[in-house]
């Protein structure tokens, strides 16, 4: 289910497939990687979506917000999951029946003109224009494959199918608390409060 809606404060919105991707995008948008343009990151306002099944409501939503006419850019991001076209496909309907522009294809900009408005979407795991099954967990996985210490995949997976079994689901931040064994605050938020 998807964060409660306050308002659009940003002319630009990333909007997210769950609480996980928000805060993969916060981190990722606030890290010193970006900080050649520290403005980048304070012109956008990321909100959650919810699952999948549940963009269309949402736009609808977000479209009747005061300030929706301010907004600028739209970037929807959401898992491929297991069939690439599908989600595409989910995302194109989403998107006609709010009366917004409809990309052709993954991060693939559609303006309209008399709105003033571009919309685009891309799919985790690649974020790319020849998007692949997966999600933003395969993401994840491909980054520690790419690092020395990608041993511990196999800790981490036997890890988390304990956890699943115990808890039956498993946020990404969750899993990173206890695996690590830390505590953290996010003091970083993706709208006003």
């Amino acid at each position: 289910m998807a964060l409660k809606m306050k308002s659009i404060v940003k002319n630009y919105i990333i909007l997210c497939e769950g609480v996980d991707t928000v805060n993969f995008l916060l981190y990722y948008l606030c890290s010193k990687e970006l900080d050649y343009d520290p403005r980048f990151a304070d012109n956008i306002q990321l909100f959650n979506f919810g699952g999948i099944t549940d963009l269309s409501l949402f736009i609808r939503n977000l479209m009747s917000m005061e300030n929706f006419d301010k907004v600028n850019t739209i970037l929807i991001v959401r898992d491929a999951e297991t069939d690439v076209d599908k989600a595409i496909s989910s995302v194109k309907i989403a998107l006609k029946k709010s009366q917004l522009p409809v990309p052709d294809n993954c991060n693939l900009w559609k303006r309209d003109e008399e709105n003033n408005i571009k919309v685009a979407f891309t799919l985790m795991p690649m974020c790319s224009s020849n998007p692949t099954t997966g999600a933003l967990e395969d993401l994840c996985w491909n980054i520690l494959a790419n690092d020395p210490r990608h041993e511990m995949r196999t800790d981490v997976t036997s890890f988390v199918s304990r956890m699943k079994e115990k808890y039956h689901r498993i946020s990404a931040l969750l899993l990173e608390d206890m695996w690590v064994g830390r505590s953290f605050n996010l003091h970083l938020r993706y709208g006003p409060d």
